[in-house]
């Protein structure tokens, strides 16, 4: 469909341009708040699009071979008395996250097992807890640099529902690696091209070299510069670098336990030797078994070191049996997987989390019954479905609603039973202790 935008003055603003009929009134909007976006400096800049007096939202299809509409911008600050309300609800939910087997939502590495018991401190669970939490803000509270950055001191994970254009503000972003080096995913593709920025994220973490740009991960001194402190790092380098013989002495004269992190395929024979006539760790195989049993502890074992590392490391992740497991822990690991066309992982990956669909192929993309899960999983995900489905968007949204508040009612009601628990069984030591005293 033709596209054109008009101001009120009744200048073109945008277009006429061919857009996507299924997607052409989100498209809009995005290159408008694309292009105005870097003049607001702070707040929330709301694009309303008004077309036969009526604003037309991001579902909407124009009928028709032009849509022609007016644009309004409004540019919406965060109060001082509704940031205090978010830090508080935040402060709250940290404060009042019970441990116990019900919020075990993420799973718990712990001891090796795949549910949180009772009492047991899972740090990451309460990590998502707290990001989810700020995901339900408002647009305009997540657009706010104060609040992102308190948000931040709770939880590294909340970079992700950030505004993208606090994504791209460098010192939010160090922050949040300072807790977890893995937070430089979640930041603008600008920032992952920082040379001191990423240094700093995987040596806190040399998992996070991964989401470095290509430029860097084929820096030499860089890779080594984090080899020095984390030898697993070296197995996050680009191709050229692991099929360079010199890098591999390099890594090894930087820190010798680089020797068990190099892949074997790259690692040749007469070095391979050397190593192992000095009793040096080489990379091992991993069976079927004992991969299944790691990502069913944790799916993001697909990313790690560790599995990288493994000689048979194409083979695992190419294993379906391995993808499924793995996106039922965790649906972030489909990114991992070589099934992103399987119909029935990638399903299994947008029921539990529907944000993955943007790591779908074009084809499942489009599937109306794989949408329609991760819409409902995640209503964030329609902006990576190609072809919005085509029936009563309200419908989806009251149901997403309903099972919103399901969900909300169940943790309520889980921690109501925890605190309850907990206060029955101090009174009853009181009353032991008072018998004690009798």
């Amino acid at each position: 469909v033709e596209v054109l935008a008009r101001a009120l003055s009744g200048v073109a603003v945008f277009g006429p341009r061919l857009l996507p009929r299924a997607t052409s009134v989100a498209d809009l909007r995005a290159e408008l708040f694309r292009q105005h976006v870097p003049k607001t400096g702070d707040g929330f800049l709301r694009v309303l699009l008004e077309c036969d007096c009526e604003l037309k939202e991001d579902t909407y299809i124009p009928h028709g071979d032009v849509f022609e509409c007016t644009v309004l911008f409004r540019l919406e600050h965060l109060s001082a008395e509704e940031r205090c309300l978010c830090v508080k609800s935040l402060r709250e939910a940290r404060s009042g996250f019970p441990r116990c087997r019900e919020t075990a939502r993420w799973g718990c590495p712990r001891k090796g097992r795949s549910k949180c018991s009772v009492w047991c401190y899972c740090p990451d669970a309460r990590d998502h807890a707290m990001a989810e939490l700020f995901s339900s803000f408002s647009d305009v509270a997540r657009a706010d640099a104060d609040l992102a950055a308190h948000a931040v001191d709770f939880s590294w994970r909340v970079l992700e529902f950030v505004d993208p254009r606090l994504q791209a503000s460098q010192n939010l972003v160090r922050k949040a690696i300072q807790r977890n080096g893995l937070a430089i995913k979640f930041s603008s593709p600008e920032l992952r091209r920082d040379r001191k920025l990423v240094l700093q994220a995987a040596r806190q973490n040399p998992e996070a070299l991964a989401f470095a740009s290509l430029d860097l991960l084929k820096d030499r001194k860089l890779v080594l510069a984090v080899v020095c402190r984390k030898p697993e790092a070296v197995a996050f380098a680009s191709l050229d670098l692991l099929k360079d013989r010199t890098f591999h002495v390099d890594a090894v004269t930087a820190n010798e336990g680089a020797k068990g992190h190099i892949p074997l395929d790259f690692v040749e024979e007469d070095l391979l030797m050397s190593w192992i006539d000095d009793g040096s760790e080489v990379p091992n195989q991993i069976d079927h078994a004992e991969a299944l049993r790691k990502v069913r502890l944790d799916g993001m074992w697909l990313a790690s070191a560790e599995a990288l590392r493994c000689a048979n490391y194409p083979e695992i992740q190419g294993d379906r049996s391995i993808a499924l497991a793995a996106v039922e822990q965790n649906p972030e690991a489909l990114q991992y997987t070589t099934f992103t066309d399987d119909y029935e992982v990638v399903l299994a990956a947008v029921r539990g989390n529907g944000k993955v669909l943007e790591f779908a192929v074009a084809d499942l993309r489009r599937d109306h019954e794989i949408v329609c899960a991760a819409i409902f999983s995640n209503p964030r995900a329609r902006r990576f479905a190609i072809d919005k489905p085509l029936f009563d968007v309200s419908e989806l949204d009251a149901k997403v609603e309903a099972a919103s508040t399901q969900r909300r009612e169940a943790g309520s009601a889980s921690h109501g039973r925890c605190r309850k628990d907990t206060q029955c069984s101090s009174t009853g030591a009181g009353r032991r202790h008072k018998g004690a005293r009798s």
